[in-house]
């Protein structure tokens, strides 16, 4: 192996830790760079010591999709790997008994019939939480390239170990941040990440549903404004921090036809930069007062409200009267009034206007549908 192809090989592996999808490429390349014919990483759940990730590349790849399924609980080198020293290479063909590997299906299917000749591998990372088991493929070869490919192997360990660190690392943060965005996506109030000259960096979706529909709010030239000159106006002058926002930053942006302003909350954030303006990120929570409501779905599955029971109890959170609703909705007022009674026995409460504020303090919950 020579130096250019180590590098070569080494810098997309490094590149590729910060991107999963680019790391089984990567990795062939580190394969093919020693000599060797594919390559396979396995990440384990400790804890459980069940099968995270796998990427196969090489004769072997078209098996991937069946490794965690199948083939992971028949795979006899996985459990010897565990049991060595982190870093540490330890040949397939060092590991196992003959007798061990007869009829074995792993072994079979992955090593014989792929046309694997023997596999370098190592426990390349662990800590409380993960295992990682990183192994290079090799084909049949004269001795002298078997010499060859394992001395490549062997100078690659520490590049490997450290790339590795780097990809479990990223995929934590990855995963954090999905599911950051997910939660985000379960709030009832839009979310606005803005820098402070205004420009939008992250909106979750309630939030794309609010500006998407310009009332009051929206996006020009990339940046959060509002459709009001003197509301953009307080808008900037809070995200930028150059003025009293409100108490405590809150404001109210006006909509069309005069319906309920939006209440919009503005919260600078730690951007984790140096202190410099640039690096500091704005949160703008918006309050669309409309969309605040809970579902019916929602306050049906909280209190057990029949149907009927479930849009009479939105229709009270609008502010709504029986007497509009029955000529609305056809329905006798009595029958209303018996459906209220319900509805305050199953919340546990004795007047409407307790029944408003419980209901009002359960918001929409779940992804957002507008």
């Amino acid at each position: 192996m020579s130096l250019r192809q180590q590098t070569v090989a080494l810098a997309a592996l490094y590149d590729a830790a910060k991107i999963p999808a680019q790391w089984p490429a990567a990795l062939q390349g580190v394969a093919a760079a020693v000599g060797g014919v594919g390559a396979g990483q396995v990440i384990f759940n400790k804890p459980t010591g069940a099968v995270e990730w796998v990427t196969i590349t090489g004769p072997c790849a078209e098996l991937e999709p069946r490794y965690i399924s199948h083939y992971a609980p028949l795979d006899l080198y996985a459990p010897v790997l565990h049991a060595h020293p982190v870093r540490r290479w330890l040949p397939l063909s060092r590991s196992l008994p003959a007798g061990a590997v007869v009829g074995n299906a792993w072994y079979n299917d992955f090593i014989l019939k792929s046309g694997i000749a023997d596999i370098v591998a190592a426990k390349m990372y662990e800590d409380d939480d993960t295992t990682v088991l990183l192994g290079i493929h090799r084909g049949p070869a004269s001795d002298r390239a078997v010499a060859q490919f394992n001395a490549g192997v062997r100078a690659l360990l520490q590049p490997l170990g450290r790339a590795t660190r780097l990809h479990v690392a990223f995929r934590r943060m990855g995963r954090a941040l999905a599911a950051a965005r997910q939660a985000l996506n379960y709030l009832s109030a839009g979310v606005v990440l803005t820098d402070v000259e205004g420009h939008v960096l992250e909106t979750n979706q309630l939030a794309s549903e609010i500006l998407h529909h310009e009332d009051g709010l929206q996006i020009r030239e990339g940046r959060l404004t509002a459709s009001r000159s003197f509301d953009s106006a307080k808008l900037a002058a809070g995200i930028a921090g150059r003025a009293p926002c409100g108490a405590d930053g809150h404001l109210l942006i006006g909509r069309k036809g005069g319906a309920r302003p939006h209440a919009v909350t503005i919260a600078p954030l730690d951007g984790g930069g140096d202190g410099a303006r640039a690096q500091r990120i704005v949160m703008v929570l918006i309050v669309n007062p409309d969309w605040q409501t809970p579902s019916e779905r929602s306050v049906s599955a909280f209190f057990g409200l029949s149907p009927a029971e479930s849009r009479l109890a939105a229709s009270l959170m609008q502010g709504r009267k029986l007497a509009d609703i029955a000529r609305d909705s056809g329905v006798e007022v009595t029958t209303l009034r018996t459906q209220l009674s319900s509805i305050l026995r199953k919340v546990g409460v004795e007047r409407q206007v307790d029944l408003v504020r419980v209901l009002s303090g359960i918001g929409s919950t779940g992804p957002h549908r507008a």
